[in-house]
Parts: C-alpha cells; sequence; structure tokens
C-alpha cells in the first residue's frame, strides 16, 4: 500500500497516510486538528 504526504488546509500541519490507490484523491482528517487535510504532489524517489 503507499504512503501519500498530506498538508492541513486550517493548520498546515503535514502528515502521511498509508491508504489504498482508490483513496489517493480523498481528504484525509488532520491528526492535530481533525479538519480534512488535502494531499501534496510528490516527487517518486528510486535509487540509482
Amino acid at each position: 500500500m503507499p504512503i501519500y504526504q498530506y498538508v492541513c488546509t486550517a493548520c498546515q500541519a503535514e502528515f502521511e497516510l498509508r491508504r489504498p490507490r482508490i483513496d489517493a484523491t480523498k481528504k484525509a482528517p488532520c491528526p492535530e486538528c481533525g479538519t480534512a487535510g488535502k494531499r501534496r504532489v510528490t516527487e517518486f524517489s528510486r535509487k540509482k
């Protein structure tokens, strides 16, 4: 299961969640304040 990064729309806290791909675009509750967070666009990392 992939790990996605989110940022809270209210308190700007950054957090990660392990979710199925089907839930990747859904908003996630912030662990700090409970407000819905948006997924951050991140760069894929791989070893060379």
